[in-house]
């Protein structure tokens, strides 16, 4: 059997979480292949030390045979997101996931048994409903209503155990670091004095920095296929953080006045209330050391990482950023 090789496949690696797990899975001694459409694209992954393979994501059956005998495929395609989210918005995503999720399945079907790789699922913790003391972990159940994004996630997921295919199922709280829409539109709108906070003092926003977010899943990856197959793995740093906390200390770490507040309904219209439910999920996610390696994450809080991400992207001085720290003993 090859499925005990140290082969990974990636989907999406030339994206914000792609690049981390790259790296990460290059530094773990994983043979990585990406999946790329572009020379642009092939050249990011090179550079960090992946192997890139040219197709067509939407086109499963013309490269399929790329991802014979490897140990893992992980799904990491991240849709363009419209800068609002209304229901049809995410209705319209969910429809295109579904579709390439068919399409990814049937290729997938046509490799024998001990040529196929585990497929691990990669979505959000919308998916997952609170337990009875309303914290989300790996043992929750799949939400029975829509919230946020999880009319993506979960079709995605019936389709998956639908097909017979093995698939391990792992979940992101709030992905956060220096790219995608921190990058480009949040933090610059704290610096700029135009974001605004909507949540209220009992809102939570679960986090987990990029960085170990990568960590987990290329941990994740290398646990034996058979013991993790049908399993739910949340990715989280487990921290129950108020909302608006987190934008707060974002503009403190800047050196901005704190953010002003709108009201929740008027965050809905403006952004989508796909988007402002996933950050005012007001459940506690449970922290799973086993998820990660060493048991231990780089970033173990907000604190942490948002310092690191602020200094990367160029807010953050070295001043600004003992004045911080001091504040927050």
């Amino acid at each position: 059997m090859l499925t005990t090789n140290r082969t990974l496949i990636l989907l999406g690696g030339s994206g914000f979480i792609g690049k981390a797990v790259i790296r990460r899975a290059v530094a773990a001694g994983w043979n990585v292949r990406v999946l790329v459409r572009s020379d642009d694209a092939a050249k990011t992954v090179s550079a960090l030390g992946g192997s890139p393979f040219t197709g067509d994501a939407e086109r499963p059956d013309t490269w399929i045979g790329e991802v014979r005998g490897a140990r893992a495929i992980v799904d990491l395609i991240q849709p363009k997101l419209p800068k609002r989210l209304g229901r049809r918005a995410v209705l319209g995503i969910a429809s295109k996931r579904q579709e390439f999720t068919k399409l990814l399945l049937a290729a997938l079907g046509t490799l024998t048994p001990d040529e196929r790789p585990l497929f691990i699922s990669v979505s959000g913790i919308d998916d997952l409903s609170p337990d009875g003391d309303g914290n989300i972990s790996g043992a929750s159940s799949i939400r029975s209503q829509d919230y946020g994004f999880n009319p993506i996630g979960i079709p995605v997921r019936r389709l998956i155990e639908q097909s017979g295919v093995g698939a391990a199922f792992v979940y992101f709280s709030t992905v956060y670091g220096p790219g995608k829409a921190f990058a480009e539109t949040i933090f610059p709108s704290i610096a700029k004095g135009t974001w605004k906070n909507f949540g209220r003092p009992s809102d939570r926003i679960a986090l987990i920095h990029v960085e170990d977010a990568a960590r987990g899943l290329v941990h994740i990856a290398g646990l034996e296929p058979s013991a993790i197959a049908g399993r739910s793995f949340v990715l989280s740093d487990g921290c129950a953080l108020e909302t608006n906390a987190f934008f707060d200390a974002a503009a403190a770490q800047i050196g901005v006045s704190r953010p002003g507040r709108v009201p929740q309904w008027l965050a809905s219209i403006v952004a989508g209330p796909a988007a402002v439910e996933t950050i005012t999920c007001n459940a506690p996610v449970t922290f799973a050391p086993s998820n990660f390696p060493d048991d231990r994450l780089e970033f173990p809080s907000y604190r942490e990482g948002l310092t690191a991400t602020l200094a990367t992207l160029g807010y953050v001085t070295n001043i600004r950023k003992a004045h911080f720290n001091e504040l927050l003993r």
